[in-house]
C-alpha cells in the first residue's frame, strides 16, 4: 500500500468508455497527479503517486462498481492450490494487515474473493475453495510472524482489507499447467459501490438498475455536457425526464449531476471510516476530510441550480407504489423537490419547455415486469412523439427484442452491454421538430 499506486476501476463490459470519459473529466481538478494507463473491457487502470491522491476520485466517480489497488502484478505460478498458497504468502506480508499504531486491535480484518478470467484446472476451478486457500496463506503467515500466535480475523461483510484474486490465462511462453495471478485490495469496500449509495432503510424497486449502471447510461445521454452548457449560459435551461421512472434510479442520478453532488458524500458524512482504505497504515484522514469538505461545499452551491428552476428533473409512473418509492428515495437523498407524478407515460405534462430536453427511460420488458408490455410500449411511443418532445432526444433501455418496433421511430445509435443475465441495449432516438 505504498506509493506509487496503480488502481483498477471496474464497470460492466462495454461501459468502460463512459467510465474512462468520466475519469478523464474528474482527474484534472480532483487528482491532477494521476493519469490513465489503459482501458479494457470492464475496467480502466489509473496510476497515482499515492493512495490518498485517489481519495477524491473514490468520492466523486459515479460509474465504477469497484476501485481496486494493485498489490501484486500478474505472476505466473503452477496451477495448483499449493503453488497459489505459497505465492500469496510471498506477496501478502503480515504488515499489510497490521493496523495504524493508535489502533487497539492487533490485526485488521480481511476477506478474499476470487474471479476466474479463463478456464482453470479442476484444482483451482472452485472460486470459494480458492479464496479459502488464499485466506489460509494469510492467516498462517501472520500467525507465524506474531509472538502471541494471533492472526487477522476474516470479515466477509465489512473487511478492513477486502482482497480480490484474479486468475487469468498466462502468456503463451509459460510452462504447461500454469496460471497468471493478480492480487488487489478494494479501496472502498468488499461490497460494490452501488450498495453504499442506497440506504438500506429504503426499499428498492424490483426492476431497478444498479446506481452505477444508471450513472453510466445517464452520462451516455449527454446530460453532463448539457448541464455544463447551462452553467456556462450557452443553453438557457435543461429538463431531464423519465416518464416510466419506477423507483427513481435515473432521476436520482440526474438530480445528483444537476446539484453537483458527489455520489458517496452522504455515506462519507454518516460514517467515521466510510471506506476501507482509511483503516490501513499510511491512511491520510486529513486528505479524506478535505475532499469531503470540498464536496459538501459544491453540493450546497449546486443545490441552487435545481431550486432555481434552470434545471428540471421530472419523473412519472403509472403505479402509485413506484411513485411513492421514487419520492422516498429522492427525498432521502435531499432531492425532495424533484417532480414525480402519477399517470400514464403519454400523459406527462411538461408545460412550456425552455432549452433542451433529455428523456431516458427503462420501460417494462421480458420477465422483468408482468404488466401489458405492448400497451406500455405503445404509450411510450406516443409520449416520444408528443409536442413537448419535438426537436429533442430520447434514450430507451431494452433487451434486443421486437418491442422497440412499437415505438414507430428510427433509432439513431445503440449501446449494447450485459447486466447480470440480461443482454441490453440503450438506444437513442432523435425526435424531429
Amino acid at each position: 500500500m505504498l506509493p506509487p499506486s496503480t488502481v483498477l476501476f471496474q464497470t460492466l463490459p462495454n461501459l468502460e468508455g463512459e467510465l474512462e470519459s468520466e475519469l478523464r473529466e474528474l482527474i484534472p481538478s480532483l487528482s491532477p497527479s494521476s493519469s490513465i494507463l489503459s482501458s479494457h473491457p470492464g475496467g480502466v487502470v489509473l496510476s497515482a503517486p499515492s493512495t490518498p491522491a485517489v481519495y477524491p476520485l473514490l468520492l466523486w466517480a459515479r460509474i465504477p462498481t469497484k476501485a481496486l489497488l494493485l498489490l501484486s502484478e500478474a505472476t505466473v505460478v503452477e496451477a495448483t492450490p499449493e503453488a497459489l498458497n505459497a505465492h500469496a504468502r510471498s506477496v501478502l506480508p503480515p504488515e499489510l494487515f497490521r493496523p495504524p499504531p493508535a489502533s487497539p486491535e492487533p490485526w485488521l480484518s480481511f476477506s478474499v474473493s476470487t474471479s476466474a478470467l479463463c478456464s482453470l484446472p479442476p484444482a483451482l476451478s472452485h472460486s470459494k475453495f480458492t479464496s479459502i486457500n488464499v485466506a489460509k496463506a494469510i492467516t498462517d503467515s501472520c500467525r507465524a510472524s506474531d509472538p502471541s500466535g494471533t492472526r487477522p480475523p476474516v470479515n466477509l461483510d465489512d473487511a478492513d482489507v477486502p482482497l480480490h484474486c484474479f486468475l487469468s490465462r498466462p502468456p503463451l511462453s509459460s510452462p504447461p499447467n500454469s496460471v497468471s495471478v493478480s492480487l488487489y485490495a478494494s479501496l472502498i469496500s468488499a461490497r460494490s459501490s452501488h450498495r453504499l449509495r442506497s440506504p438500506d432503510s429504503l426499499p428498492s424497486h424490483p426492476a431497478a438498475l444498479k446506481s452505477t449502471t444508471a450513472a453510466a447510461l445517464v452520462r451516455k445521454t449527454g446530460l453532463p455536457k448539457l448541464l455544463a452548457a447551462v452553467r456556462a449560459g450557452s443553453v438557457p435551461a435543461a429538463t431531464f425526464l423519465d416518464p416510466m421512472c419506477g423507483g427513481g434510479t435515473f432521476l436520482l442520478e440526474a438530480a445528483q449531476l444537476a446539484a453537483d453532488a458527489a455520489p458517496l458524500l452522504a455515506h462519507a458524512q454518516a460514517s467515521p471510516l466510510p471506506i476501507a482504505a482509511l483503516r490501513w497504515r499510511g491512511a491520510d484522514e486529513a486528505a479524506w476530510g478535505a475532499a469531503v469538505a470540498a464536496a459538501a461545499e459544491r453540493r450546497a452551491a449546486g443545490a441552487k441550480v435545481l431550486k432555481g428552476g434552470q434545471v428540471r428533473v421530472v419523473g412519472n409512473d403509472a403505479h402509485a407504489g413506484s411513485v411513492g418509492m421514487a419520492r422516498r428515495a429522492l427525498g432521502g437523498a435531499g432531492f425532495g423537490g424533484v417532480e414525480v407524478s402519477l399517470g400514464g407515460c403519454d400523459e406527462v405534462a411538461l408545460g412550456k419547455v425552455e432549452g433542451a430536453v433529455i428523456l431516458a427511460v427503462n420501460p417494462p420488458w421480458g420477465g422483468r415486469l408482468t404488466e401489458d408490455l405492448e400497451k406500455s410500449w405503445e404509450a411510450l411511443g406516443r409520449a416520444l412523439r408528443s409536442e413537448g418532445m419535438r426537436g429533442q432526444e430520447a434514450w430507451v433501455l431494452s433487451p434486443p427484442s421486437d418491442l422497440s418496433g412499437l415505438l414507430r421511430m428510427k433509432a439513431e445509435r445503440k449501446l449494447s452491454f450485459s447486466a447480470a443475465r440480461d443482454k441490453l441495449r440503450f438506444t437513442q432516438y432523435k425526435i424531429r421538430a
